[in-house]
């Protein structure tokens, strides 16, 4: 889908027929280093405890369905999982020296994470995503990692130092 300017999310209640489609809206951000465009839909109505299906695309072009299910209410304690300073900047840590962060390390720890706490309300990553954040390889690591988790559990991550770091040799595409 990249490059259209027309994309929507699709949901509805698992194991029903009636598909909502809320229409999503183009986005740009200016950073001190580049801009970046993203796609931004609000679902709203949710009913508490309904596990829902959802797809991104456009008209007869629809992604793979993902589920996700709303906190049910009165909720009195919950479990979720944390995560913090994977840095990564390579896939399996054979860069050497310091940065030798593999997101399949982290991949491995956020799946033994979600093997032992059934079903964690959210992800939190508590910083240090990336080891350099203006190198858009070690972002997509780090989604890579995170994998279908990702598109299931809410994630929520906290912006650390190496998020925003930079030297003057650093790119957005390079690792």
């Amino acid at each position: 889908f990249v490059g259209n300017d027309a994309m929507a999310v699709q949901y509805r209640v698992k194991g029903t027929s009636d598909w909502k489609t809320v229409d999503a809206v183009k986005e740009t951000e200016k950073t001190e280093y580049e801009v970046e465009d993203y796609f931004k839909a609000d679902i709203t109505g949710l009913t508490a405890g309904t596990t829902y299906e959802y797809r991104i695309g456009k008209a007869n072009e629809w992604g793979k369905t993902y589920t996700f299910t709303t906190e049910a209410e009165n909720v009195s304690a919950f479990s979720f999982v944390a995560i913090g300073d994977t840095q990564t900047s390579n896939w399996n840590g054979t860069a050497g020296g310091a940065d030798s962060r593999g997101a399949m390390y982290a991949q491995a720890a956020l799946k033994q994470a979600v093997k032992e706490i059934a079903n964690p309300a959210f992800i939190l990553h508590t910083g240090d995503v990336t080891e350099h954040g203006t190198k858009q390889a070690h972002w997509n690591y780090y989604f890579k990692a995170l994998g279908d988790y990702g598109k299931t559990i809410p994630h929520f991550a906290a912006i650390g130092n190496h998020d925003i770091w930079s030297t003057s040799s650093d790119s957005s595409s390079g690792s």
